[in-house]
């Protein structure tokens, strides 16, 4: 089956997928917490199983709205539809996280709480996606992520969005092959930092780690969907290369989460999982909401077993991740598709270029 077929709605699962790879990073962070070891899926020694669910969402998300850039060929209806995705649900989230959850359960009193330059520092900088973890008198006695331990994926992802729509306008206005910027992604996000650190003077995350590869390699499966196909063959090759690759770090560190995914993307393809396709996607609130619950709960549950704490963490968690699909990321959504019909197709003129250089400086410049 090609990737284009696979692609198709009625093809697919994604979801699924998706809301697997939330549960994955959800279980290693209740772990986490407890400062223990807990059961988990074989993966290379210097992978998490957290990572390994954060390397799917970037394969995923790459494959997808590479596949949306490429079909629409919209670029402002791109960004309507990324901004409404991402930003709503993390907005409401923190809103919720400095108003809600942190004068509850802060050490100070409500005055010292909302007067500490350290509150609204947090909420400046969250709003701007600048991620902090910690909320003054909230939990400091535990993990340094005390407030959001999984939101520091969320500049990365923008900054593959920003990239990714950059690369487009590049090879539309200068006649450019697609996969030349594509290419160079993949290249460098492999090379170990330590080569490159002395020329660019700090270590950028995002290209620190094998998520810039997963994104790129589901933005060139997207790019040639037509083309490739996924089946048994590949999925054993790719199993074998990972067999080969074991011990060597920086291959596996990239090879097997990219194994992993499209292994994935074929089992959800097959009729049986078809079927279960969820009604609501609720992977990304379950993403962003679980470690604030999960610190809430633990304030009563530190007694408990690990295993037990992460069935009565999920019981509240799956909840909150359905209203937050529901009341905010569905709306949103659909308010993003509106405002993005309103919006011609890219033209030939460089104005499209330079506008694009200059946000993503910006966005740059703030998130990493």
């Amino acid at each position: 089956m090609t990737v284009s077929e696979i692609l198709k709605r009625e093809n697919n699962n994604i979801d699924l997928v998706r809301l697997f790879a939330a549960l994955l990073v959800a279980w290693v962070h209740s772990a986490a917490l407890f400062g223990s070891e807990i059961l988990g899926p074989p993966i290379p020694v210097h992978m998490g199983a957290g990572g390994l669910g954060v390397a799917i969402f970037f394969f995923l998300s790459g494959l997808l709205v590479a596949n949306s850039l490429l079909s629409r060929k919209k670029p402002v209806a791109f960004v309507w539809a990324r901004f409404m995705r991402i930003y709503p649900a993390f907005f409401v989230m923190l809103l919720v996280a400095v108003f809600v959850i942190g004068p509850a359960f802060t050490t100070l009193s409500t005055g010292d709480y909302f007067g500490s330059k350290e509150t609204w520092r947090f909420f400046g900088r969250m709003v701007r996606l600048r991620i902090e973890y910690c909320l003054p008198g909230l939990w400091e006695n535990r993990l340094s992520e005390s407030v959001n331990g999984s939101a520091w994926t969320i500049p990365l992802e923008v900054g593959c969005y920003i990239g990714l729509l950059f690369a487009f306008a590049l090879c539309h206005y200068l006649k450019m092959k697609p996969w030349i910027p594509i290419a160079l992604a993949m290249v460098l996000s492999v090379i170990p930092h330590e080569w490159y650190l002395e020329l660019v003077g700090k270590n950028y995350s995002i290209l620190d780690h094998g998520y810039l590869f997963c994104f790129t390699t589901g933005a060139t499966m997207a790019l040639y969907k037509d083309k490739i196909q996924i089946n048994k063959t590949l999925i054993a090759i790719l199993l074998i290369m990972c067999v080969l690759a074991w011990r060597c770090q920086h291959v596996i560190n990239v090879l097997f989460p990219l194994t992993v995914s499209i292994t994935l993307l074929y089992a959800t393809s097959l009729k049986p999982l078809v079927r279960f396709r969820p009604k609501h996607d609720i992977s990304y609130g379950l993403y962003i909401w679980h470690w604030p619950i999960y610190q809430i709960m633990f304030t009563y549950l530190s007694g408990v077993n690990t295993y037990l704490f992460f069935v009565l963490c999920m019981v509240v968690t799956l909840p909150v991740a359905y209203l937050s699909a529901r009341l905010v990321e569905e709306p949103c959504l659909e308010l993003g598709r509106r405002l993005g019909k309103r919006e011609t197709k890219l033209s030939d003129n460089g104005l499209w270029l330079i506008v694009l250089l200059f946000v993503a400086c910006m966005v740059a410049k703030f998130l990493f």
